[in-house]
């Protein structure tokens, strides 16, 4: 599996320039990790990994997250957006997150925008790049990515991340398998959203999430249909009017598209796996005003929707 085009010793390279040269723009971002400027040899900072072999991703051998439950489901109650899931890297400690289904790679930018100050490794799944995605950065035809080229790279963003791509479906078993387990801080869902493919989804991705970590997905509602007999499942948000963002994207007027197979499939999987687990979901009621408090740009957040996520907190 391909995921960026860097070799490992290009990768573990690049880390020794932050260090060595202070004047450069991402010198400052890691001057502000204490972790990696102690006198040990760059190896010992991060386990740089080869993509043949795993995630090609990072992570620091002095790694803490800084938010345990408590602190992110208070967090994120109090700020019941998905726009503030990005949070959990810039506040919170998180440090390597994956996107499964990033359509046109608007939600996948939120999160290197708001994280611009900091090390991190952000990985993307889609299947079907489209020419958004493409102007964002080159993709072969053959899936391989290139970040030195698009928008991402002229403007600047994700400068301090480091970025991973793959063009496979979400169950493909060589996707499945390459991801390691107990890795990530935060998963995304938001690619198919019929019964079976969600539910076959949490069942492969939950593995690969930390302790600690969060799995997450979109569209969490339904026409009013009563919830399963699990913890936080009674209450189920329920469908709004498509935006006007949605309108203008061919989605039309009304109620958006029932998701209750997304619903189901979660809490089914609750029900079955981890029936001592809490589901969350966000109420995505931002304004560009509360958005711009938190430092987010509202049109890489708003969607054709406003239907909720769901997140759960793995223990």
């Amino acid at each position: 599996m391909k995921f960026f085009s860097f070799t490992r010793r290009a990768r573990c390279g690049f880390l020794v320039l932050l260090l060595i040269f202070p004047f450069t723009r991402l010198s400052s971002v890691v001057r502000k990790k204490k972790w990696l400027l102690k006198k040990r040899p760059i190896s010992e900072a991060f386990a740089c990994h080869n993509p043949s072999s795993g995630t090609g991703s990072f992570r620091s051998k002095n790694y803490e997250r800084k938010w345990n439950e408590d602190a992110i489901v208070t967090y994120l109650n109090s700020h019941p957006q998905r726009a503030n899931f990005a949070s959990l890297f810039r506040d919170g400690g998180f440090h390597t997150g994956l996107e499964v289904g990033v359509a046109d790679g608007r939600f996948s930018e939120h999160f290197l925008r708001s994280n611009e100050n900091i090390l991190f490794a952000w990985h993307m799944v889609e299947p079907f790049p489209n020419a958004q995605l493409k102007e964002r950065f080159s993709i072969s035809d053959s899936g391989t990515a290139n970040f030195r080229k698009g928008s991402w790279a002229k403007n600047g963003v994700g400068i301090s991340a480091f970025k991973y791509f793959t063009k496979q479906l979400s169950l493909s078993p060589h996707l499945v398998r390459d991801l390691q387990e107990d890795f990530f801080d935060f998963i995304y869902l938001d690619g198919a959203h019929d019964y079976f493919t969600v539910k076959q989804e949490l069942q492969r991705y939950f593995s690969k999430v930390t302790s600690g970590g969060l799995l997450a997905g979109h569209d969490y509602c339904n026409y009013g249909e009563k919830g399963l007999d699990c913890i936080g499942c009674k209450e189920i948000p329920q469908c709004q009017e498509y935006t006007k963002f949605g309108a203008a994207n061919g989605k039309g007027t009304g109620i958006a598209a029932n998701q209750n197979e997304v619903v189901r499939a979660v809490q089914e999987w609750i029900v079955e796996n981890h029936p001592s687990m809490r589901i969350h979901y966000t109420l995505e009621n931002f304004t560009k005003d509360t958005l711009i408090e938190d430092g987010f740009d509202y049109d890489l957040v708003i969607t054709n929707t406003r239907n909720p996520s769901w997140y759960v907190v793995k223990p």
